[in-house]
């Protein structure tokens, strides 16, 4: 009996080894294989047969990079739904299953629903969702450097 399951996944491991040494394979050869001749020109950035104006590297939003991330981790939680919307779309699953089971699976759901709610509504009231989120504010804290020298040390840095 072991050895049936074994053969089962020497395939598997038989192509993921496969796959993997093609990959290097190309890999390699497209490094040895192509030109290596880097200048300004190929260099620099393309506007569309445009001269290019300024650097090709400019600063993005970091805000943007905030919703972006939310919007992945709530949609990688709606994609499992996908699973069980399917298996309860077609009646006879629920005969197939037993109503046990699909009672077990339902409220796996809802617990699953009230996760994610419960996260949307704690990043909604920490105000991560706002555009123009404020900044926190701190409280004066004593400190043992005299304010003075934190002035010293500005202007010094200020003209550099």
């Amino acid at each position: 009996m072991i050895s049936t399951s074994v053969e089962q996944y020497a395939g598997i491991l038989l192509f993921l080894i496969g796959s993997i040494a093609f990959c290097v394979v190309v890999s390699l050869a497209w490094n040895t294989l192509r030109p290596h001749k880097p200048n300004p020109e190929k260099l620099s950035s393309y506007e569309c047969g445009e001269e290019a104006e300024g650097s090709g590297w400019y600063g993005f939003n970091v805000r943007f990079y905030r919703i972006a991330l939310f919007f992945i981790l709530f949609e990688v939680e709606v994609i499992l739904l996908y699973p069980w919307a399917l298996a309860y779309s077609d009646g006879t699953s629920i005969a197939k299953w037993g109503m046990e089971w699909s009672s077990f699976l339902l409220m796996e759901l809802i617990v699953f629903m009230f996760l994610l709610l419960g996260g949307l509504a704690y990043v909604w009231k920490k105000g991560y969702l706002n555009w123009d989120m404020e900044k926190p504010q701190t409280e004066h804290q004593d400190s043992p450097v005299p304010p003075s020298l934190y002035e010293k040390v500005n202007e010094k840095y200020k003209s550099t």
